[in-house]
């Protein structure tokens, strides 16, 4: 029987910051992505950097493991790690031949080698290493130069880096459920080479925005590898928190209402927005917010993210012009209007991206999970082809 005439299966585990969700996805021959099982799992989630709750998220994640393992066996787990808890560093290195000559994997790794910027640091751990382009002898900048002659070869490379203690983190709490063969990736770096097609990451930068719940993360793109890489802690659910003490509502009112909001209607005059509120009484009434009310402070909100994306972009190291194509993706903006708002905020041109390798989950929200099955079925075919 052929190998690859099987149907794969992956599983994955995406940690987002209110969610953590495992998913048992395979991939028929067809390419096409079909979900067989996701388990969704809330919990206190992580701002700033750090897990809210320690404790609650090892339960959350003991919780999807137990109710993955009802539908499959485990035997490796890829997992996607928050861009909230990882470093982005890029490296330049080169190396001349004596004659002409092609190059050859070896070559490649050589230069990785050379230029990993986390070699010394014993707090770091390299999730993803790729390249952003190399250079040839003739001046040409290549994503894969394998199999290309030359006589010297320069690497402009990028190295995505996840705190050592996170990861021992994770590592202990998955052993101690019996899941030893775990593969970690930036949950960012593995979305955008998802989203977006080579020819559209190879042929200039990629600038895309991931809203969250409690933390988001702006990251830049070229060739195989990201460039820079920010988050900061706002999304959706920090706006409901903003929204529940200016409307006087309560968190779950807040969030009803969140979702109610359309900055794309144009409200009649007096027309409001029906919530159920519970009072501090405990009854639960019916409350009316005025639209334009609700429109205004979602305009403002929206305004104060974008501050936070631009403040986020002056530390790239790359300056930008306003030509560089901007995405938005994630669960948190996807109200009516809300991306068109953001583009007008930032003075850019916003496109929306989405998952496409997988009809029912061809939404912005799905981007982390299907991108990471994307990077578990990518990860599983180099394998093969190195074993072959």
């Amino acid at each position: 029987e052929d190998i690859m005439a099987r149907t794969q299966e992956v599983v994955v585990m995406d940690i987002g910051s209110s969610r953590i969700r495992m998913l048992v996805v395979e991939k028929p021959n067809n390419g096409i992505y079909s979900v067989k099982h996701i388990v969704e799992v809330a919990y206190d989630g992580h701002f700033e950097g750090e897990w809210v709750d320690g404790d609650s998220t090892a339960a959350a994640i003991a919780h999807a493991i137990a109710k993955t393992r009802d539908y499959t066996k485990i035997r490796r787990l890829f997992v996607g790690v928050p861009g909230a808890f990882c470093m982005v560093k890029t490296g330049s290195n080169g190396v001349s031949f004596a004659k002409r000559r092609k190059v050859e994997r070896a070559d490649l790794e050589g230069l990785f080698q050379k230029a990993n910027p986390f070699a010394n640091d014993p707090t770091y751990v390299v999730l993803n290493r790729s390249s952003i382009y190399y250079e040839t002898d003739a001046g040409k900048k290549v994503v894969d130069p394998e199999g290309m002659a030359t006589s010297e070869l320069t690497g402009k490379l990028s190295f995505v880096a996840c705190k050592r203690a996170m990861v021992d983190y994770l590592d202990q709490v998955l052993h101690r459920h019996g899941i030893n063969d775990i593969v970690y990736t930036c949950g960012i770096y593995a979305e955008m080479m998802c989203l977006f097609e080579p020819t559209v990451r190879d042929s200039g930068m990629v600038l895309m925005v991931d809203a969250g719940y409690l933390s988001s993360t702006v990251a830049l793109m070229r060739g195989d590898g990201l460039y820079n890489m920010c988050s900061f802690s706002c999304g959706s659910g920090v706006i409901c928190a903003w929204m529940q003490e200016v409307f006087e509502l309560s968190f779950e009112a807040a969030v009803e209402l969140y979702d109610k909001i359309d900055l794309s209607y144009q409200p009649r005059e007096g027309e409001s927005y029906t919530v159920r509120n519970v009072g501090e009484d405990g009854v639960t009434r019916e409350l009316h917010i005025s639209i334009e009310k609700a429109q205004a402070f979602m305009n403002e909100a929206i305004a104060h993210f974008a501050g936070f994306v631009q403040m986020g972009m002056q530390t790239f190291s790359e300056p930008m012009n306003n030509m560089v194509s901007m995405y938005l993706t994630g669960g948190a903006f996807m109200i009516h209007g809300a991306a068109d708002c953001f583009g007008k905020k930032m003075g850019r041109y916003i496109k929306v991206a989405v998952p496409t390798m997988c009809p029912e989950y061809k939404q912005a929200c799905c981007s982390g999970y299907i991108g990471l099955a994307h990077f578990a079925f990518q990860h599983e075919e180099s394998k093969r082809r190195l074993l072959w």
